[in-house]
């Protein structure tokens, strides 16, 4: 389970995020940061996070376990699977997908964790490119969900 936490940074110092009180619930419980793909346990401490000013709606949540020991090597075991690109020159991310796996989502991000776009409604080939508008030069994280899991990767666009 995963609840959504928006976060509203006016200023450029730290934040803390802590847990008051707690009911009904006996397990751990944890930050996770998607843009970073990081777990953080709230259950036993408060922590310290120092992100960008602006608006976070869809990069943190609350959860009951810890997401980083489950990813690692699903993630590891999808980038031999799959291979996600910027092409700059025609302005596409390519995705080869040699397995052939299902692909239900592309999200982008940029450096802020603000989505700039999604993509879904794949077709079940080697190749797909997705159209890419023009964006500022900068550094994007890229993530693709399959029904296998989810693979992050950061790309250059130019």
């Amino acid at each position: 389970m995963e609840i959504p936490l928006s976060v509203v940074i006016g200023s450029n110092n730290s934040f803390t995020v802590q847990i008051d009180e707690v009911e009904n619930i006996t397990g751990k419980i944890y930050l996770l940061d998607k843009l970073t793909n990081t777990s953080y346990l709230l259950s036993d401490a408060a922590t310290e996070l120092n992100i960008p000013v602006g608006t976070y709606s869809d990069r943190f949540f609350i959860t009951f376990s810890n997401q980083n020991s489950l990813s690692v090597d699903n993630e590891d075991l999808l980038s031999e699977q799959l291979d996600l690109f910027m092409d700059n020159e025609n302005h596409e991310i390519v995705i080869r997908n040699n397995d052939l796996l299902n692909i239900k989502k592309v999200e982008v991000y940029n450096l802020l964790g603000q989505k700039i776009k999604t993509y879904s409604n794949f077709d079940n080939i080697i190749e797909n490119r997705l159209k890419i508008s023009k964006l500022p030069t900068a550094i994007y994280t890229v993530n693709l969900i399959t029904d296998k899991g989810k693979l992050s990767k950061k790309v250059l666009i130019e």
